[in-house]
């Protein structure tokens, strides 16, 4: 039951076979990312409550197997009763988008930053790989560039696109989801690391995709539970520049995945459906090809400097995309709830909030560089909401954080956001104990 054909969602312990509204959807595709699995966060985190008005005539039957702790499929947790927040909030954003006349899933500057930011990747490789033959450092200025562009091409155009927040255009917002397969990643490996693992789970050290680690050890420790290693001392100072790898580990880490569909010990895909797959196959050709083959083959610099080059863009992609990311949760203030018996405490909007930090919110300059990861307060509450409209919300979701007593978390700058991980970093690697809100 996890195809487009047929294609059932299971939401707060009840099936629903939705296969007859697939196409009809309004989100498009992203109705069958987590087919076949639970969806109770990811459903109500891009839905209006009016919408579970729909939900009776497609239900099919109660599941029984999937209850906190007795689930076959280990991503199942229940959070506690909200209070009242989230459906607050909710109303309070959907008036807030009529007050305006602004359509949530669209944003006119996405237009101009997205060609903008795919002209850039376009000219630096030419620039970095080809257009300087007699100058290898305008070369390698180009290589900065391109990594920078390509970072951008991740936060900025995929990113949304592939939380259907893009355009309500769906054929539009799939094939911009598809830009991350053109620079060399997958978009999706993406939606079932990020958008099922990580935002229906955030900080959850057992369930959350993008901060997983291995729990007997792994290149850096990042929660208490998992094993202490002596060189975990030293993270603070080694993982500044080891961050560049994460371009890499995209582009080479996806080939494993869709052949396993296993992402940790306990996170199982989705497979592919044959659309995805052809489309994951051919645009890794086409990837591979222009970034590695195109500048080994041709490019004016030789072989050792067309490698150089291709190393610089990657760690500087890296470098980006790992900042960028990094400080929005692993970091000082936020939350690692701990699941027992399949359950967390808190509620899940409580749980976002608690778990995630934002920095310079209300900056223009830092949602377009970031791709609105300054943001990431209102992201993880309005996924489906697109990035460029969460300055004109971040006002509304902190008052209503305050009235609820709900924590609102954020770093007036940027650098301090970055200090901020790496000294969580320094401190969870000597092994320190830290309390957070997770613990209560």
């Amino acid at each position: 039951h996890c195809t487009p054909d047929d294609c059932w969602l299971v939401i707060d312990g009840a099936a629903y076979d939705v296969s007859s509204f697939v196409n009809s959807h309004p989100g498009g595709e992203m109705i069958y990312v987590h087919a076949g699995r639970d969806n109770t966060q990811i459903f109500d985190s891009y839905h209006p409550d009016r919408v579970r008005g729909m939900l009776p005539k497609y239900k099919i039957a109660d599941v029984s197997d999937y209850t906190p702790g007795k689930s076959r499929e280990q991503d199942v947790l229940v959070y506690g009763d909200e209070g009242g927040f989230y459906r607050e909030l909710k109303k309070r954003v959907q008036a807030k988008f009529k007050e305006t006349g602004k359509h949530p899933r669209f944003h006119p500057e996405m237009l101009i930053k997205s060609a903008l930011i795919l002209a850039g990747v376009a000219l630096t490789w030419y620039g970095a790989y080809f257009a300087f033959p007699g100058c290898l450092a305008l070369s390698f200025l180009c290589a900065v560039g391109l990594g920078f562009f390509r970072a951008e091409v991740g936060m900025s155009i995929q990113h949304d696109a592939n939380h259907g927040s893009y355009t309500t255009n769906n054929t539009l917002g799939y094939i911009m989801g598809l830009t991350l397969d053109c620079v060399g990643a997958s978009s999706w490996v993406w939606k079932q690391v990020h958008v099922n693992g990580h935002h229906a789970y955030t900080n959850v050290p057992t369930h959350d995709t993008d901060v997983w680690v291995d729990q007997k050890g792994d290149v850096r420790r990042i929660v208490e539970g998992t094993a202490h290693l002596w060189f975990y001392k030293l993270q603070a100072y080694y993982l500044p520049i080891l961050y560049g790898a994460l371009s890499l580990k995209s582009m080479f880490g996806d080939l494993t995945l869709i052949r396993t569909l296993l992402y940790g010990d306990t996170h199982r895909f989705v497979a592919p459906t044959t659309k995805e797959a052809i489309l994951f196959w051919s645009l890794k050709a086409l990837s591979f090809s222009y970034l590695i083959g195109l500048p080994a083959l041709y490019s004016p610099h030789g072989l050792g400097a067309a490698a150089a080059l291709f190393l610089t863009e990657q760690w500087t992609c890296g470098l980006t995309l790992a900042y960028l990311f990094q400080v929005a949760h692993v970091t000082l203030p936020a939350s690692w709830p701990k699941a027992e018996g399949g359950r967390i405490k808190m509620g899940w909007a409580t749980a976002q909030c608690a778990t995630t930090v934002n920095f310079c919110p209300g900056s223009w300059f830092w949602t377009h560089i970031s791709g609105g990861l300054n943001h990431q307060v209102e992201h993880h509450l309005f996924p489906g909401i697109c990035h460029m409209h969460y300055p004109m919300l971040y006002p509304v979701v902190k008052a209503t954080c305050e009235e609820f007593g709900v924590p609102y978390l954020s770093y007036d700058t940027f650098p301090e956001a970055v200090r901020g991980h790496f000294t969580y970093m320094h401190k969870v690697g000597q092994g320190f104990k830290i309390p957070t809100l997770g613990d209560a």
